[in-house]
């Protein structure tokens, strides 16, 4: 029986609905990416669907439900598609609940300092150096914890990679402003980082549902839905203010074109 697909409201570069996306693009689950604008999640429709009026939310016609908030969306999703624990873990094992401490850790602990970090430098209305600094330091305490768990590890559970590793993901894509080098302060994190993103499902959602939204604004953030995969990489690599995480993408892309050749 084929599934129909999820609906994900999501908006433009804010990284929580890419963890949803990333999760559906891993389970081969099809859906539609509904992009919702911030003047209209404070109304309706939108707030019949999450009164909290914040993304990402869905709605799953085969099975009855509207969820939102992103850790409780990425539960739902393990819990009812991923029957063989393709990226997730046996029920009641060790890893399954260890997976999900980690989801709560980002959801509690990375997403909103990250934020915070994020707004403070580039949203608020005057420059307040000591949030700044405050919320910096705490993307360096989260990533210490990320470092010291992956010591000797290449993921974050068990031996493979799991739903947890995706959702720590889209907010790294979005610190490289603060001048961290990953590679030198954080090593075990920057390994992980470039294992995880060479993954063609989280490739596929960068390149499709993040990045036309830095290179092209005025296109209403529409996804680059009529762009080869090769063309892209041209026109990412072709643009010399994209930095080095994009190189690691494209190469990702690269992977995942390879992978989609020999499978055909």
């Amino acid at each position: 029986m084929s599934l129909k697909p999820i609906t994900v409201y999501g908006h433009g570069p804010g990284p929580n609905p890419w963890k949803v996306i990333m999760v559906l693009e891993e389970l081969n689950i099809p859906y539609t990416h509904k992009i919702v604008d911030f003047p209209d999640m404070k109304k309706e429709p939108f707030e019949s669907i999450n009164p909290n009026g914040r993304v990402p939310a869905i709605e799953d016609p085969n099975t009855d439900i509207t969820l939102w908030e992103s850790g409780a969306i990425v539960e739902y999703l393990v819990d009812t598609y991923d029957k063989q624990n393709t990226i997730s873990f046996a029920i009641g094992s060790k890893e399954y609940h260890f997976a999900k401490q980690w989801l709560h850790f980002q959801v509690s602990g990375q997403g909103p300092y990250f934020g915070q970090a994020i707004w403070f430098s580039r949203f608020h209305s005057e420059k307040v150096q000591s949030a700044i600094d405050r919320y910096i330091n705490e993307i360096r305490r989260v990533s210490s914890v990320l470092n010291r768990a992956l010591e000797g590890k290449q993921y974050l559970v068990g031996d493979k990679f799991s739903y947890v590793d995706a959702a720590f993901v889209p907010w790294y894509l979005l610190t490289g402003q603060f001048g961290i080098d990953m590679e030198k302060e954080f090593p075990n994190v920057a390994a992980w980082l470039k294992l995880v993103q060479e993954r063609p499902a989280i490739t596929k959602t960068y390149l499709l549902n993040f990045l036309p939204f830095l290179l092209f604004p005025y296109n209403d953030g529409r996804p680059l839905d009529r762009v080869g995969d090769s063309g892209a990489c041209a026109i990412y690599h072709g643009l010399s203010a994209i930095d080095e995480i994009l190189r690691v993408w494209c190469d990702g892309l690269t992977v995942a074109c390879r992978a989609r050749k020999e499978g055909a």
